[in-house]
This record gives structure tokens, sequence and C-alpha cells, in this order.
């Protein structure tokens, strides 16, 4: 409150030193009019809420105008009217109308809106995926009772697997029962039995064996059987090969014959200085290394150096006589002597 010093009665002026304290407490307990300065609590009349005016407002003014109403949490955004505000503790409640932007959930139909851009994305129908595909499981495409097993730990049904049981493996297969071997239409028959294999058919045409044992195309060795009459044990046995080896003692009930008629020949000639050449040979009793067994006959290293044409070399370094090849020089050796005797007879 301030203090102004004043006279009732007429006649008794102010001193000066009461006008001075009259101005200088009203210059104290005044606010200016320019950017006043207030204190205590000052008062003011409220203005009415939603008020926009220049008028002053009142803590009063200010509490009443912050909204009670709920915000809208759907529809088309807008900037709004009101000049309600707010309050700082507000809470905006969950709006389950929207998908969040990250990892959304759908339901329902899912409709794009035209002209919107998706590049980048599979879509749902047959999708074609680039680059690393991850975060996709079995369970997802489903594949949950797949197992990322080796082939061999792959499961199979009951029914396969009594299936394979009945088959026998490609690498020495062990078979039961009796096996029969199929048809060939175009080029003969083989047939089995319990002890035999039959190959050929019972019409005129030869049986052949073709047997390779390199990349030929055709084949390296042929078996066949020619002549045959009906008769069993009646027809000729040929093997077309560039040689044959037998691990064995042979026996035969008919004779060994070799080609030597004169049309297969050319060059024929005398056998000279065979007297020489057999008395350069030995012959020989050993025992065979493969059996044991006593034998004789000629060393080939030492029938190679007069008479190589008549040893062959094999693939593994050993040699082998042609012992009917011999025959001629036999032969001539005996004639040979023969002349030297006569002479001496003379």
């Amino acid at each position: 409150m301030t203090t102004i010093v004043t006279r009732i009665g007429k006649g008794s002026p102010l001193t000066t030193v009461e006008v001075d304290a009259n101005f200088t407490n009203l210059n104290t307990d005044k606010a200016e009019v320019n950017s006043p300065t207030l204190t205590g609590t000052p008062a003011a009349p409220t203005a009415a809420i939603g008020t926009n005016t220049t008028q002053i407002a009142t803590t009063e003014y200010v509490i009443s105008n912050a909204s009670n109403t709920t915000p809208v949490m759907s529809g088309v955004a807008a900037i709004g009217v009101s000049t309600r505000h707010a309050r700082a503790d507000h809470v905006h409640p969950t709006d389950t109308s929207r998908a969040p932007v990250a990892s959304p959930t759908f339901t329902g139909t899912v409709t794009i809106p035209s002209g919107a851009s998706i590049a980048g994305y599979a879509p749902l129908a047959n999708p074609t995926f680039t680059g690393t595909v991850s975060g996709i499981t079995k369970a997802m495409v489903g594949l949950g009772n797949a197992d990322n097993t080796s082939d061999a730990a792959k499961p199979v049904s009951t029914a396969t697997q009594t299936a394979l049981n009945l088959k026998a493996n490609l690498a020495s297969p062990t078979f039961t029962g009796t096996i029969t071997a199929p048809t060939i239409v175009a080029s003969g028959q083989i047939t089995t039995t319990s002890d035999r294999i039959t190959i050929g058919q019972t019409s005129a045409a030869p049986a052949y064996l073709l047997l390779r044992s390199s990349g030929n195309a055709a084949y390296d060795v042929l078996l066949q059987s020619t002549g045959g009459t009906g008769t069993v044990n009646n027809g000729a046995f040929a093997v077309s090969a560039a040689s044959a080896t037998f691990n064995c003692p042979i026996t035969s009930t008919g004779d060994i014959t070799a080609f030597s008629d004169s049309r297969l020949k050319l060059n024929i000639a005398t056998i000279e200085n065979a007297l020489e050449r057999v008395l350069s040979w030995r012959g020989v009793t050993f025992t065979r290394l493969f059996d044991g067994m006593p034998s004789r006959g000629v060393v080939a290293q030492e029938v190679q150096i007069t008479a190589p044409e008549i040893v062959r070399v094999h693939d593994d370094g050993m040699l082998s006589v042609n012992y009917g090849a011999m025959i001629g020089d036999v032969i001539e050796a005996i004639r040979e002597l023969k002349i030297q005797i006569d002479a001496l007879k003379g």
C-alpha cells in the first residue's frame, strides 16, 4: 500500500518535503507502463476459453484452455482450427487400425495403391529371389520334418526298403534261385540252366562271344562256333586273337594241327646250316616253377641266339618257344647228317 500525505482542511498546503515524499512513494510502488515489473500476485480479469486477442492470459485461463478431448487417431491428417492445447502428460492410445512401418502385420486383403512402386520386392505368387536369401526356415516352406542328412542317412519308406532288399548290388552281387538271362532279339539267345550257359540258337547261324579288354569299339578276342550239324560235339571252335596263353597243361583227345598249306606261305626256302643250329641247342630236363612238375624241352634264351623267329617275347618280358617250328631244323639237320654219313661210306 502506498503512503500519501494529504491535508483535510483548506489553507494548509503540503510542505516541499511532504510533496517529494509522496512522489517517491508513488514512483516506488507503481509499475511502469512500458515493460512493467510486478510483484506479489497480480490479478486480472480471466478471459473466456478460446479467446484469441491481446488480452493478458491468467493462470486460470491457461489451465482451463487445456483440452480434455481424446485426440483423433484415424482419418486424414489436418492442422486443425482449435485454439486449445494438449496437456504435457497426455498419452496417445494405441491405434490398432494402423500397421507399423517396421515389420507390419496385415490382415484381410492387402491392396497396393494404383501406381505405387514395389520395385525390389518379390511377388507372393511365384517369387524370384536374387543374392543371398536368409532368414527362411524349413518350417516356413512346409519342410519342418525334413533333416539335412547325407544321402546314405536319409530315411526311406518301408515299402521302398523292402523293394531295395530284393535287389542285388552292382558290385559283387549275390544271386539266389534261378537266374534267367534276357533274350537278345536280333543277335541270338542266351539261356541258362543250373550248371551251364548256352549261347546261340537252334538255327544254323554261328554263335559268337566277343571279349573286349581295351578301348576297341569292336572286340579284342573272338570266340566262334561253326560247322555244327546238330550232333553233340560235332562243331568247330575258332579263336581269333593275337595270342593265347594257358597257365595250365593242355590235353587233347584229338590231333593238334597248325595250318601249313603252301597257299598260305610266301618266300618258301630250304633251311640252311640246320645241323649246326640244332647242335647249338640243348635238350634239357627241368622242374616247372608254377606246379613243381618235372618236364623236358629247350631253353628259350639259347634257341633265341640262332633262331629268334621261333622265340616269342611276351609283354611281361617272358620268352616262349614255338616247338612245332623247330621240326623244320631237325628235319634238315638229319638230311645234312645223312649226306655226311653217305660221303663217309663212299
